[in-house]
């Protein structure tokens, strides 16, 4: 309205993932085994930058592994928040339970997703579209992730992942717990995410949405 665009012309899309590249059915990685990881992993992937919160997880790791004394924790990526990342997990005793892999190609992320029992995004901003929540997603990752606008246009709470208060250690920690716990649980919000990614948030679909903008906005034109 402010710069007298019209609505029709308009379309706001999310990010999506390719659930023909993140599939679980085309993975036989080993991740797990190279890394030495457990049974119990909570993944995250991406670039270690102030608006993910990974501060947020290192204070979370002591309550989940509480719970949970076999949880490990695999951080895929690289940024500039690494080494205070690293330095703090040192300095509060935490280091042995986690697993730094560094950058990895785009084109082998699915194997490392695989790895993941639980995946997380400890935090993100009020506008942007997390693309790592629906790669998640698309590997059949049952995701914990923050209540804000855009998380949660893509994640329903209890039915493809699990919600908590931004910013919230206590509440993140508890839907982890919650997650590594509940073999069913995780089964189930896994599924039901990878099948919404499927159908409704994939590149294609966005595509689509595009194509057809632009044939309405052609037969609009004088």
């Amino acid at each position: 309205e402010e710069l007298g665009v019209d609505a029709h012309k308009v379309l706001v899309l999310s990010n999506a993932a390719d659930p023909s590249v993140f599939d679980p059915a085309r993975v036989n990685g080993d991740v797990r085994e190279r890394c030495g990881l457990t049974t119990h992993v909570v993944g995250f992937a991406g670039r270690f930058l102030p608006w993910h919160g990974l501060e947020l997880l290192v204070e979370a790791m002591p309550s989940v592994l509480r719970e949970v004394p076999a949880a490990m924790f695999l951080f895929v990526g690289d940024g500039p928040e690494r080494p205070r990342i690293e330095a703090d997990l040192a300095r509060r005793g935490l280091a042995r339970y986690a697993v730094f892999v560094g950058h990895i190609e785009h084109e082998r992320l699915p194997a490392y997703l695989a790895a993941f029992d639980v995946a997380v995004l400890p935090h993100s901003n009020a506008y942007g579209s997390p693309m790592k929540l629906f790669e998640y997603m698309a590997m059949a990752k049952p995701t914990g992730a923050p209540r804000l606008g855009p998380v949660e246009a893509a994640l329903t709470h209890g039915e493809t992942g699990l919600l908590f208060e931004p910013r919230d250690v206590a509440d993140m920690s508890r839907a982890l717990v919650t997650l590594l716990t509940d073999d069913a649980l995780r089964s189930r919000l896994g599924a039901r995410a990878r099948e919404y990614v499927v159908h409704e948030r994939n590149w294609g679909r966005n595509a689509d949405a595009v194509l057809a903008l632009a044939r309405a906005v052609g037969r609009r034109a004088p």
